[in-house]
């Protein structure tokens, strides 16, 4: 409950705005800044390194007129024999990963050290060039659905959805304490 002589503000106030566009080029400023987009975390949550990626998908979605539609989704991985082995779905497991690796953080990496686990993961991602069509080919299963449902309700052409390649937007890697 707010205080009665508080001022409430909403997401559409100028200072709610400002604070936004500092957050988010402070994020993707070189080197991080206040708010970095990769890092790594010693924790208990984890028995094995694992990264969880902040994803861009972007698609292009052809009925007829050619429309753009992009969403942002995470998805977490560990290194399974030198390759990438996806861990539970796209959002739920990445997340509760994030949220498990914070309420157990189990020591501080030293700057070095956290440059090197980004990019250890970074260097699994380019390691397999193939990397992400698990992920977007599940996404676009998961749209073509959603739109094959609408179209059946609403009438309309068959879509045809293409997926562009993703953009990783965030890196974190969460280091099991040895």
């Amino acid at each position: 409950m707010p205080k009665p002589d508080a001022a409430l503000i909403g997401r559409n106030h100028p200072l709610v705005a400002e604070l936004a566009d500092h957050v988010l080029a402070d994020a993707l400023e070189r080197g991080g800044g206040t708010f970095p987009r990769s890092s790594a975390v010693i924790t208990r949550a984890v028995d094995q390194r694992a990264a969880v990626l902040l994803l861009r998908l972007r698609y292009l979605i052809d009925d007829g007129v050619l429309q753009y539609a992009e969403e942002v989704v995470t998805a977490a991985f560990q290194n399974s024999a030198g390759r990438i082995q996806w861990i539970g779905g796209l959002d739920d497991e990445p997340l509760r990963l994030l949220e498990v690796a914070d309420a157990d953080v189990a020591g501080e990496l030293a700057p070095q050290e956290r440059i090197n686990h980004v990019k250890w993961a970074l260097g699994m991602l380019g390691a397999d060039s193939a990397w992400a069509e698990p992920i977007v080919d599940q996404r676009r299963a998961v749209l073509e659905a959603s739109h094959a449902r609408l179209r059946a309700q609403i009438g309309g052409n068959r879509v045809a959805i293409k997926p562009q390649p993703p953009d990783v937007i965030g890196v974190f890697v969460l280091v099991p304490k040895t």
